[in-house]
Formats: structure tokens, sequence, C-alpha cells
């Protein structure tokens, strides 16, 4: 409905209107069908007759004016869904058209519920800056005094959207640039940190995070930092679950760096992380937890000793793993579960039955069998199995000497 209204609108004629209408309602029927534009001409246009060249052309113009009214209609529906930009574009509206008592009772309205958000993110500064903004010319065009206040205040709006932004951005690429090991330096990343360390700036909950976050990844030793985010993660102070997914995975990430450089305390750490994240079911974005992921946790937990929390774990999240790797996933975390209560055998049978896929699996698997091997004191089938496994990955080249 709301699309046959925008098309209504559009200012074209209509014999067009009714050809595009025609079209969309064959491509709707035909999805899976081929594209066939003889067929499409004689459905939009049944009474008219061409040669195929003419066809060719006109069915190119009809497709191109269909597509461009899918686009603004797809950015419509897209602007339905944020109330606030609607407000905002209502306050031009109504600025325009002189709508005072309007413009004043939307803006004092729209202004109060972007304040009463408890956290912040930098799209909520952003908004409050447009609305200040609009306020601005509202009150320039009435030559209003209140104007210059207004205005300061939109000052400092934007520098609270513009730092918080830019202190976000940074840690994504230092974060990315320290997965990838590059050292590619940033000149003005010690005056934004010196700029967000003002007075005005460390009670605002977003730059605080985001400060606090690159301090930690710039330099791994900062545990205060560490601390301090992770109880801004905890506490609950962030409402949306991307921005829960986003801080988790910085702070997980430098657990994973600390432990990979002997301080063994950040087993700990993350440990209390994943839990908070299957709490609060952050974990499977995408419809299922990654696998690396399940691994990680159960490996964590092993270590730490928590082997009645793996079991539970196991019994709970099996389902949460995608259907098509699931049972191989499984067996192979719970053959490792089975490994640290010494059940060697069974947790050899678990290895036997699965068929992975995913190259790391397969090298973890090597390496529980193994680790199972040298338990048992069988130094022989040990020996033979290292061997096996050098030949298939020396003549496969599957797994490069850094993951060996």
């Amino acid at each position: 409905i709301e699309f046959s209204i925008l098309y209504q609108k559009d200012r074209i004629n209509a014999k067009t209107k009714r050809r595009i209408f025609a079209l969309l309602q064959y491509l709707l029927k035909n999805l899976d069908e081929p594209l066939d534009k003889v067929i499409i001409y004689r459905n939009i246009s049944p009474r008219e007759s061409s040669n195929i060249r003419n066809i060719n052309k006109d069915v190119d113009k009809i497709l191109m004016m269909l597509g461009e009214l899918l686009e603004r209609f797809a950015t419509y529906v897209h602007s339905q869904t944020n109330k606030t930009d609607q407000k905002i574009k209502l306050l031009e509206y109504y600025d325009l058209q002189k709508l005072d008592d309007y413009f004043e009772k939307t803006q004092q309205k729209l202004q109060q519920s972007l304040n009463s958000i408890s956290y912040k993110v930098p799209n909520d500064y952003f908004h409050l800056y447009s609305v200040s903004i609009e306020n601005f010319d509202f009150l320039s065009s009435k030559n209003s005094l209140d104007r210059i206040k207004v205005l300061k205040e939109s000052i400092e709006l934007f520098e609270i959207y513009y730092i918080a932004n830019q202190l976000k951005l940074y840690c994504h690429f230092i974060n990315h640039s320290n997965v990838i090991q590059s050292n590619y330096h940033f000149t003005f990343i010690d005056t934004l940190l010196q700029k967000a360390r003002c007075k005005k700036y460390t009670n605002i909950l977003i730059i605080r995070l985001y400060y606090n976050i690159l301090m930690f990844l710039k330099d791994p030793d900062q545990e205060d930092s560490f601390q301090i985010v992770k109880k801004i993660l905890i506490d609950g102070c962030l409402k949306e679950k991307i921005d829960e997914y986003i801080v988790y995975d910085f702070l997980v990430n430098l657990c994973t760096s600390k432990i990979n450089t002997g301080h063994s305390k950040y087993y700990g750490e993350t440990f209390q992380l994943y839990q908070y994240a299957l709490q609060r079911n952050i974990l499977n974005r995408y419809g299922y937890i990654f696998p690396p992921t399940f691994k990680n946790i159960v490996t964590i937990a092993l270590r730490l000793g928590e082997l009645e929390w793996t079991q539970q774990f196991l019994e709970d999240y099996k389902e949460k793993l995608d259907p098509n790797h699931r049972e191989d996933i499984y067996h192979y975390n719970l053959a490792h579960l089975l490994f640290y209560q010494k059940k060697y055998k069974k947790a050899l049978d678990y290895l036997k039955e699965s068929n992975y896929t995913d190259v790391f699996y397969k090298l973890d698997v090597v390496k529980l069998k193994a680790m199972v091997f040298y338990e048992k004191k069988e130094m022989t089938l040990l020996e033979s199995h290292i061997d096996r496994f050098y030949m298939s990955n020396y003549r496969n080249a599957i797994i490069s000497e850094n993951h060996m």
C-alpha cells in the first residue's frame, strides 16, 4: 500500500505508471523465471507490437524506472523506522511553514526525550545537535537573543559527537591493526586522548568508555582502563546488543593478547566475560554461536577446572550451533571435557566419530589425540600419529608452520 502511494505521487504519465505496476506484478509472480524481455513486453504492453530492438529499449527503460522507484521506496521505508529523524524533518517543515507553536512544542518534547536517554551513543548526540541547529535557525529568523546560547549548545553537542565517534573509530582501527600486526600511526591520536581527558568530557559515558578502550588497546598494561570498561559492560550500562557485543569483543581480544604473553590471571577475566555474554545472549548474532567461540569457551572453562560448568554448557548450548556442523563441534568439545575427566577411551571414541571440515578444528583434533596418547603412555601410537599428521600436512600444505 505504501509503495502504491509513493508510486501514484510520482510525476510520470498514467500509461507509464500502469506499465511500471504491470512490470512489478509480473516480476513478483515470476521470481524464479529467467528475465525474458519479449515476454515482459507482452505482459506490460499486451495491445502493442514492436520490433526486438525497440522492445529491448522499452523494457530497459521501464526496468530502470521501476528500479529508481524501488530505491526511493526502500529509502522511505528505512526513514519510517527512525522516529527521531522524522521529528527533526518535521521541525524543519514547521519552521519553513512558520508554524511556531508546533515547532516549539515538537522541539521541546524531542529534546527532553533525547536528554532522558541514560546511555547515549554518538548518534544520540548528533540528533541532539540537529535539534539544536534547527532551534538556532528558528530563533535566528525571529532575531531572538537566545540564539547565541543555543548556538553555543550546538557547538558543544557536535564536539561530543565528534570526539566520541573519533575515539570509537580509532578503537576499531587499532584493534584491527593489532590483529594483523600493522604499525600504522595516527598523528592526532594523542591530541584526541588529551581532549577526551578534559573535565567536561570525563562524565560523558560514551567518551569515557571509548577513551579507556583506546588506552588499553594502545597499551595492554593499562589495567585500570580495562577494569573501567569491564565494569561499564557488566553493570549493564550499554542498552543495545550491538554495543554490548563490540565492547565485549574489545575486552576478550585484550584478554587473549594477555594470555598469549603469559598473564594467566586473564583466564578468569575471559571466563567472566564469556559468562556475561552467554547470559545476555550476545554471542549468537547470526543465529548461532561461532564454532571457534564455542571451543574457546570450553577451553577457558576447562583450564580453570570448571568441569561441571562445562558439562552443563555443552548440554545447554549444543542447539545454538549451526546444524550443519553441530555434531562435529559438540563431539570435539565433549571429547575435550572427557580428556580433563581422564576418560581417555571415551574421548578417543568421540573424536573418531566426527568428520571435521574446518582446518583448525582438524588441527585441534590432532592435538587432542596426541594428548590422549601421551597421558595413556602409548608412545608408539603417539609417534605414529604425529608422523602421519606431518606427512599429510606436508603433502597437502593444509596448515602453516605457525599454527602447528
